[in-house]
């Protein structure tokens, strides 16, 4: 049915069952699985009007949410591996998380996308928006959500 499944994480506790079950998904279905993470760029817009950052602290800031991707990616792929399913995983830097996810999944050659949902409801919702939900409503693929 599936043979190669992309998981996206965002790498917070919230998102660790879910990643446990996509791992046993994939592993039902004899797939392989790709992770992925998407980071933001950083943007000065978060401080327009109060204040500067040089560009080498913005070089700083965005290298330590490499680090910290790299790291759930890396804890991700070895538990998908210790659980016997091949795995393997990139770390995507973008404006636009839905769209880089969707993307990621068409040129990897997945056959369907994973990803949890934190399950927000009302001003969180629309404050904080929904990644998942602009996947669902954008992609081509199947999408399975898990909460």
């Amino acid at each position: 049915m599936y043979q190669r499944v992309l998981f996206a994480t965002d790498g917070s506790q919230e998102s660790i069952p879910a990643q446990n079950e996509a791992i046993q998904f994939a592993l039902q279905l004899h797939a392989e699985i790709l992770a992925v993470k998407v980071i933001p760029r950083f943007s000065g817009a978060y401080f327009q009007g109060s204040i500067a950052l040089d560009a080498h602290i913005i070089e700083q800031i965005e290298q330590q949410w490499a680090l910290v991707a790299q790291k759930d990616i890396d804890f991700f792929v070895e538990n998908a591996l210790n659980a016997g399913v091949k795995a393997s995983g990139i770390i995507l830097q973008a404006d636009q998380i839905a769209s880089t996810i969707i993307d990621a999944a068409l040129k990897n050659a997945c056959d369907l996308i994973i990803m949890a949902t934190h399950g927000r409801k009302g001003w969180m919702k629309l404050l904080l928006g929904s990644e998942t939900t602009q996947v669902l409503t954008h992609s081509p693929l199947p999408v399975l959500v898990l909460r």
